[in-house]
């Protein structure tokens, strides 16, 4: 495994490891030491797909949600009867988020950070 921060993206065999989120916090990206933990909290990370991963953060910040639960006998639910709102900043917080180099358990804790400490406030109201 290559050591220097730079060429963590890609391992000695040329492939890019699998781009995992956490299970119980906002992590998300590649974690070489342990690629199943987060490297903050220790929680468990799953693999997804980066691409999806952006793109959904993309939608939920352009007011596309994306209503996939399920009533308990496994029919989907309706969609709610009323319009989604936008989210701007949205997308930029996240990427804000993960450069302070920490999880956090909780978007709603990413947005008062985000607040906190870059002075600008994203709307989370759905």
């Amino acid at each position: 495994m290559n050591t220097t921060p730079q060429q963590y993206a890609i391992d000695d065999t040329g492939e890019k490891p699998p781009f995992k989120i956490g299970t119980k916090c906002t992590f998300f990206g590649v974690n070489p030491h342990a690629p199943d933990l987060c490297p903050t909290c220790g929680t468990s990370l799953q693999t997804v797909d980066e691409e999806a991963f952006w793109k959904r953060l993309q939608l939920f910040e352009e007011g596309v949600y994306e209503f996939d639960h399920f009533k308990g006998d496994g029919a989907k639910s309706p969609d709610p009867d009323w319009r989604p709102r936008t989210h701007p900043g949205y997308v930029e917080m996240w990427k804000w988020a993960k450069g302070t180099g920490r999880c956090f358990h909780h978007v709603a804790h990413i947005k008062n950070s985000y607040a906190k400490n870059a002075g600008k406030v994203v709307d989370l109201t759905l």
